[in-house]
């Protein structure tokens, strides 16, 4: 995958790339093609630039019909729907499920889409 200058990497458990976001909140995947946008507002589309969701200042996420995905946590805790410990995105950019198993690294990747990316991906699929 040819790297973006300036692009936040987003890698698999096996520590390869397989995503990055560039400075506007593009997200990319190793093809270069585009998967989603995040907005500075909040908002989440998809590649065809159709909303899928949000995610509030207060780390809520919600799919593109107001409904209610779960939340990240100020410490990188991820919880769905139901308040279940989903896993974290921690402190040195690792992404660790609810049972301690590494999903991949996100150094420097805002939370939030970290967040997107490993735990609510429904919001980033195209349909």
């Amino acid at each position: 995958m040819p790297l973006i200058v300036n692009a936040q990497t987003i890698s698999n458990a096996d520590n390869l790339v397989v995503a990055q976001v560039e400075k506007d909140g593009t997200l990319t995947d190793s093809n270069n093609a585009v998967i989603a946008r995040f907005e500075s507002d909040g908002t989440i589309r998809d590649s065809n630039n159709v909303h899928k969701g949000k995610i509030e200042s207060d780390g809520s996420v919600y799919d593109q019909n107001n409904t209610y995905l779960g939340k990240v946590a100020s410490d990188g805790s991820v919880y769905n729907f139901q308040s279940s410990y989903l896993g974290k995105i921690w402190f040195d950019g690792s992404i660790r499920d609810s049972e301690s198993r590494t999903l991949g690294y996100a150094k420097d990747v805002n939370k939030n889409y970290a967040a997107v990316y490993f735990f609510f991906q429904q919001l980033i699929i195209s349909k």
